[in-house]
């Protein structure tokens, strides 16, 4: 009854229906809660598209810097203007496909540093599209960058290049070696042959330094440049070869010192050849230096010449050295030096040196040449800033024209050309022309022969100094000399010298051995400003006048079995000077058996002395004075020898005096028992005088007295100049020799221009981010083989994570030809278990990147690559081989582009199993490449090929001051 009662009065409800109610509310509240999950889904998959978008196209905007610094790179006038100025743009807008989508970029001088062409901005703008959708960001980078040069990716210029990072820049390239297999076979290596219009640089390119050595039976060969930062060493020892040389540079030049230091050396030892030489660098090939070249030959046999080189250049100073070595001589091309050039051949040796230029080292010597023991040094010609010196014992020295300085010893110059010649020796020269003196010296039956030489002067005065000493003799063409010319002949030695024009004296002399003959012999004039003093044991013969403001005194001396004579063919002339030991200003004599000829006047405006020794019963007879005498006092004696022949004196030109005199005059003949001894114009000669006469045994005309005239003076003016010191010329970039070096300085080889650069090369670094895109564009493309590859995952054959991936490259897996494998771990290598391209196709190529390292871990069976194939392999470490005697090069022609962060290490593999073979590509190692053949006859070529990849692969290396997204 209370329900109902409470039910009546409202106090109990029916809720039936707000469950009903409830229900619904919560249907709806879910139906709210999905559809905004369906939104809030929706919108996140948007967002995460867009943020794909947007990685992606700021990864293309990224590209675009890269781009842009490769596009300075190679337009290198970028660098050398700071003009327009931002916001005016110096380049661009650009813009390239890359990555599905597009980048956008431009160049601008940087406006923080508007006066440094170094500095810029680069804005690059990334864009995408996808699914409707579109993407855009722009990347703005204010960069430092290098000097600009198109070779910006010359690292992939060379076979072979190596950074040896490991020691900063300065290790030895290989460490690891053995071309021409263990004992025996043939190497090459082609960095000179172009490969579809593209040309490389050369062979080898090194960081630091190179050693290549040959042995036994092995050969290796180049072709085109070895180029090395710092030194380069190329031996070859214990070798024996009867077809190839065993090293040998073909078309090509082994460059050391590129960054401004570093020497090399080459050197034979202990080798046996036939055919060819043990060591060839044929012209045009050259060696190359900015600091010192050896060349050094040591105990050698050859039915040829054990070495030949082409030009030799070094910034410092070469040597050349060459001893016992049983063959031809030693071929070398053209010698440039910035120091001194040495010369050495010993002990059955010869070296033939083409043209030297040579600098001057701190000793003052440009040139030294030094041979002996039945040996011979032959040398084109000599151009020396410093002294040329040359010495030679039992042996043989051949030059052509030498020009020499020295600016050692004083403004004047020191020795500028010695030549000691010894025991048997000969010694032949062309033209010498030196600023400072010239010294020749042959002793003990040896010879000296020589053109023209133009002297200036010692510290001492002496321009031209000879020296004769055991029946030697000196040969020399025209003398002209600013200091004085001194011949000291003694011992039976001889001289012949062609005119001689002096500024200061000139003195010939020849003594000591009065039984073997000294003879002096001028085949033209002598014009001296001082005086000229002649004397020697046997003939002394002037071809020509002698012409001096000072005195002349001319003396043939008597000796047992001496029987010379004097002989002038032109006027003896002087001035006023009288000389301390005669008193007179000219004075000529011989003494007993020799005759005393002067074919010529003789005048001086001083007192004159003639003396005649009649010769003995046994002599030729009569002597002369062609054209008179004529002097301020005449003195004219025929001595008496017991034989016959008379004394004739011609008359002065225009004249019937025989003799004119100032002063006093006396003429005395012989008084022998035959007619008069002196005979003054045939008998009818006059005699003008203002002093006393003296007349005896004397046939003449008449006398005439008070005669006070004199010949008029000689006035010689400047008869010779210093030679200029010499500039050494020196190539520049057109090839040629014409490029002196600046005034009074030596210059260095231009070795940059000799590798063909404009400056040191740079390991182009990889662009990892392109890579990556390529793979993942490769995925999207061919998903049936993975592309991007991860330990324990796709592409790891064995699926265990254990830091490697097992990777395999064969006819089961779906790969297409151009196509990218990634491996993004740095702590992860890939492992190559197999690689079999069989059937792909003569141009398949494919690309092989990863983080970590990349090996080889197969059997020769398990790696197979056909003609015109092409691997290429980037590895962030090494790359290397597990297996020793893998065969990599199977087929010929195989291309092979190798880049790697650290080493490329190929030290036990076999690339040739028997009969010539050729191979393509470029190893480039951020270290070094590790390089050596396992088989026991290798006979195979290296050919460089040009890797082909989209720039933006390779980023070339610039600093960023600031990096921002705008």
């Amino acid at each position: 009854m209370r329900k109902i009662w409470d039910f009546k009065w409202g106090r109990i409800k029916d809720e039936s229906g707000y469950v009903l109610i409830m229900a619904l509310f919560v249907i709806l509240i879910l139906s709210l809660i999905g559809v905004a999950l369906t939104v809030v889904g929706i919108q996140e998959y948007t967002i995460s598209s867009l943020t794909k978008l947007m990685d992606q196209s700021y990864a293309i905007a990224d590209a675009g810097v890269n781009r842009a610094a490769v596009h300075i790179q190679l337009n290198p006038d970028l660098t050398k203007t700071t003009s327009p100025a931002y916001p005016t743009a110096q380049y661009g807008p650009a813009s390239e496909n890359f990555g599905g989508g597009q980048f956008t970029y431009s160049i601008y001088q940087s406006n923080i540093y508007p006066s440094d062409p170094t500095m810029k901005i680069i804005r690059s703008t990334g864009k995408i599209t996808r699914g409707g959708k579109t993407s855009e960001r722009t990347i703005e980078a204010q960069i430092q960058i290098g000097a600009g040069s198109e070779e910006y990716d010359a690292s992939f210029d060379y076979c072979i290049y190596n950074g040896n990072s490991d020691s900063g820049g300065t290790g030895t390239w290989p460490s690891v070696l053995r071309f021409g297999g263990y004992i025996s076979g043939n190497y090459y290596f082609d960095g000179l042959t172009p490969y579809e219009g593209r040309s490389p640089k050369g062979a080898v390119y090194t960081k630091g330094s190179i050693q290549i050595p040959v042995w036994l039976l092995g050969d290796i060969i180049y072709k085109g440049n070895i180029v090395a930062t710092d030194n380069i060493e190329i031996r070859n020892t214990w070798h024996a070869d009867w077809n190839d040389p065993g090293i040998q540079i073909q078309n090509g030049r082994a460059i050391a010192g590129l960054d401004g230091t570093g020497n090399l050396s080459v050197k034979v030892a202990e080798c046996i050849a036939a055919t060819k030489p043990a060591l060839s660098i044929p012209s045009p090939s050259r060696v190359v230096a900015a600091g010192d070249i050896t060349i050094d030959t040591l105990v050698n046999a050859s039915l040829s010449n054990v070495l030949e080189i082409g030009d030799v250049k070094a910034g410092g100073n070469v040597r050349i050295s060459g001893t016992f070595n049983i063959s031809q001589a030693m071929q070398i091309g053209n010698v440039i030096s910035g120091g001194k050039t040495t010369v050495e051949s010993r002990w059955l040796n010869g070296i033939n040196v083409g043209n030297i230029w040579a600098g001057q080292a701190a000793d003052g010597l440009g040139v030294d040449l030094d041979t002996e023991a039945a040996s011979k040094i032959t040398v084109a010609g000599i151009t020396s800033r410093g002294k040329v010196n040359a010495e030679a014992d039992v042996a043989g020295i051949s030059t052509a024209n030498i020009i020499a300085g020295n600016d050692i010893t004083g403004s004047t110059g020191g020795i500028g050309v010695r030549f000691k010649i010894a025991w048997l020796s000969g010694t032949s020269v062309g033209t010498i022309i030196s600023t400072g003196r010239v010294n020749l010296e042959a002793v003990n039956i040896s010879n000296i022969t020589t053109g023209s030489i133009y002297a200036g002067a010692d510290a001492g005065g002496t321009g031209v100094y000879w020296q004769g000493n055991v029946l030697s003799s000196i040969d020399c063409g025209d003398v002209y000399s600013v200091g004085c010319v001194y011949a000291n002949l003694a011992s039976g030695s001889d001289i012949s010298i062609g005119l001689i024009n002096c500024e200061s004296y000139v003195y010939l002399t020849g003594k000591e051995w009065s039984s073997v003959s000294d003879d002096i012999i001028v085949d033209g004039a002598i014009k001296a400003k001082d005086y000229v003093k002649i004397t020697g044991y046997d003939d002394i013969m002037v071809y020509g006048a002698i012409t001096t403001e000072s005195w002349v005194w001319i003396k043939d001396y008597y000796g047992s079995f001496s029987l010379g004579n004097v002989r002038i063919y032109g006027n003896v002339w002087a001035d006023t000077e009288i000389c301390p030991d005669t008193g007179y200003t000219i004075r000529i004599e011989n003494e007993l058996w020799q005759d005393c000829d002067v074919h010529g006047s003789i005048m001086a405006r001083g007192p004159i002395r003639y003396l005649s020794t009649q010769p003995g019963v046994t002599g030729e007879g009569d002597t002369y004075i062609d054209g008179g005498l004529w002097g301020t006092s005449v003195k004219v004696t025929r001595d008496w020898g017991g034989g016959y022949g008379d004394l004739y004196v011609g008359k002065i030109s225009g004249s019937n005096d025989s003799i004119r005199s100032t002063g006093n005059v006396e003429c005395k003949g012989a008084g022998d028992v035959f007619d008069d001894d002196i005979i003054l114009g045939g008998g009818s000669g006059d005699i003008r005088y203002n002093g006393s006469t003296d007349i005896d045994d004397t046939d003449y005309g008449s006398t005439f007295g008070g005669y006070t005239s004199l010949p008029d003076a000689p006035n010689l003016g400047n008869l010779v100049t210093t030679p200029a010191k010499p500039n050494p010329v020196y190539v520049d970039r057109n090839g040629v020799f014409d490029e002196p070096g600046p005034a009074g300085q030596n210059k260095n080889v231009d070795v940059l221009a000799e590798a063909g650069l404009h400056g040191t090369v740079d390991l182009l670094e990889p662009n990892w981010e392109y890579f990556e895109t390529m793979a993942k564009q490769d995925d999207a493309s061919n998903p049936g083989a993975p592309h991007m590859i991860y330990d324990g995952g796709a592409g790891d054959k064995d699926g265990v994570v254990n830091d490697e991936i097992k990777f395999q490259w064969d006819t089961t897996t779906p790969y297409s030809t151009n196509e990218t494998v990634y491996n993004g771990d740095p702590d992860v290598s890939i492992v190559i278990n197999k690689l079999d391209w069989t059937g792909r196709g003569p141009k398949f190529t494919g690309t092989l990147v990863s983080r970590g390292s990349i090996y080889m871990s197969c059997s020769s069976t398990d790696w197979t690559m056909e003609q015109e194939e092409t691997l290429n392999l980037v590895s962030g470490y090494d790359i290397s081989s597990k297996t020793a005697g893998l065969t990599v090069w199977e087929n010929p022609n195989c291309h092979y582009h190798w880049w790697a962060e650290h080493n490329i290490d190929i030290s036990n593999m076999r690339f040739s199993l028997g009969g010539g073979q050729t191979y393509y590509g470029s190893f480039t190692a951020g270290n070094t490449v590790m390089y050596a053949d396992n088989s026991f006859w290798p006979d195979s070529t290296f050919r460089w090929s040009r890797w082909e990849l989209d720039p933006v692969a390779w980023a070339p290396p610039f600093d960023i001051l600031v990096w921002k997204e705008i």
